[in-house]
């Protein structure tokens, strides 16, 4: 499909398991030249043991999910534009599940304003991505949030619901406002030998749609 800002979003396959991690990496110099390096670390997701293996073993979930509806509710939808003598060139990539969170998620005891094992009936954001080594990657995000929403919408859910880094003065916190989300709760994710990372749970609602 086309929207109104030329991306063109698909399910993504196998095939995107490098361009996948190609945005990963793309993302690191962007992140630390706003000073948001605590996202995500400084280590490329290339060099990262076992990366390009888990995206792989992502992406076949996801297809074993679109084509049959058993599994691990795994989704995973690529953004993409035209480029030179009509090749498509990858924008970005969202990830998705139903009815299921992150684990790490469902640790947070200081997210105490919803019980996070009796939420059903919504999708979860897990990963928002835009490729930065494109050129293409302004609008992607965005165009990626309202092809979830639709799936939400197609699908009968009532909520859209999203975690991120809220550190460097809440930036992406308020990125996602922009798109149409509602902060829920903060969290704090302990991590060995380095500063927690700090985090915040997001909530669209679909329902007043």
């Amino acid at each position: 499909m086309v929207d109104r800002n030329e991306f063109r979003i698909r399910t993504a396959t196998v095939a995107d398991a490098q361009s996948i991690v190609d945005a990963f990496d793309s993302t690191l110099p962007y992140l630390a030249s706003i000073g948001s390096e605590g996202q995500w670390g400084l280590v490329p997701f290339s060099e990262r043991p076992g990366f390009l293996d888990d995206t792989i073993k992502s992406l076949e979930q996801s297809k074993v999910w679109q084509e049959t509806g058993e599994g691990d509710s795994n989704l995973i939808f690529a953004a993409e534009v035209t480029g030179p003598e009509s090749t498509a060139v990858p924008a970005g990539f969202a990830q998705i599940h139903e009815d299921k969170f992150s684990g790490y998620l469902y640790k947070q005891a200081n997210i105490q304003a919803v019980d996070l094992t009796k939420l059903s009936n919504f999708v979860f954001l897990e990963v928002l991505l835009v490729h930065f080594g494109s050129g293409h990657h302004k609008g992607a995000g965005a165009a990626l949030i309202q092809q979830v929403k639709r799936y939400g919408l197609e699908k009968g859910m009532d909520a859209i619901y999203v975690d991120c880094w809220a550190g460097n003065n809440r930036q992406l916190v308020g990125y996602y406002k922009r798109q149409g989300f509602v902060a829920v709760e903060d969290f704090t994710f302990p991590r060995e030998n380095k500063a927690p990372w700090i985090g915040t749970f997001l909530r669209m609602d679909l329902t007043k749609t």
